[in-house]
């Protein structure tokens, strides 16, 4: 920041002996590793944000607006205790699938089209980071089945392999062999192989290639999990929301929060 800079440039002006030095490396490692008592705000960050993103769900069909969705998880987030969005909401069906962080948030849901969520709460200034993808008629059409048991087979296969000691580049690679088998290995590469991202303080938190990571998988159909990683291996902190496909189906049948608005 140019102000930092020029705030560090006056105090060595007037104080030249004393030694100053970035905090940054040491408080990004106490970021990395979360005490017990962080762990527990995260959880309830988690369950505030997969309940939310498991409500919009309900109820989802043709003519509804993607900020309708978007009203439905925040009004559980307040209702919850969150203090807010751990960031600006996505939600996007259609073609609007295929931005990357779109937040617009206003095109009409079409009969045949996929919608995702990608949402999270922010609970005692924790953060939590879900996303789920369903279908706006009820069923997924072949190929968004064929799609979506990918990244589904995928979500399952990386949390099973999340363990201290594995790196970034082992999960990949467990991912990489999912995507082959389903044909959708180039769609992994456009992508840049990624599979998540740090969570915490910040939804996009510290980073750095040697350490483990809570993950998300897509090729414009996403799943995304914030994982503790323990002793005992993976803890999905998320699994609130449902992914499998008939769970899923089951949800959009129930009532919409908002029904009795429509």
């Amino acid at each position: 920041m140019p102000e930092s800079k020029q705030a560090i440039s006056v105090i060595q002006q007037l104080v030249p002996q004393l030694v100053l030095q970035d905090l940054n490396p040491l408080l990004d490692d106490m970021r990395w590793i979360k005490t017990p008592y962080e762990i527990e705000l995260m959880r309830k960050s988690c369950k505030i944000g997969a309940e939310g993103v498991k409500e919009a769900i309900k109820g989802t069909r043709p003519g509804m607006y993607e900020y309708e969705l978007e009203a439905v998880a925040r009004f559980v987030y307040a209702k919850l205790g969150a203090r807010g969005d751990a960031f600006r909401p996505i939600v996007a069906s259609g073609p609007n699938t295929t931005i990357w962080h779109y937040s617009a948030n206003n095109r009409q849901m079409n009969d045949g089209d996929v919608v995702y969520m990608d949402y999270g709460a922010d609970y005692e200034y924790y953060t939590s980071d879900v996303t789920r993808t369903w279908p706006v008629s009820g069923r997924f059409t072949p190929e968004q089945e064929k799609m979506y048991g990918c990244i589904l087979e995928v979500r399952e296969t990386v949390i099973a392999a999340m363990k201290p000691g594995v790196t970034i580049g082992n999960l990949q690679d467990v991912a990489e062999e999912v995507y082959k088998i389903h044909g959708f290995y180039k769609e992994f590469l456009a992508i840049g192989r990624s599979i998540g991202h740090t969570v915490g303080i910040s939804v996009h938190d510290v980073l750095s290639s040697d350490r483990k990571r809570p993950f998300e998988a897509g090729v414009h159909l996403r799943l995304e999990d914030t994982v503790l990683i323990t002793s005992r291996g993976a803890d999905n902190m998320t699994a609130g929301a449902p992914a499998v496909v008939e769970e899923i189906y089951a949800l959009i049948r129930q009532k919409a929060l908002g029904a009795n608005y429509q």
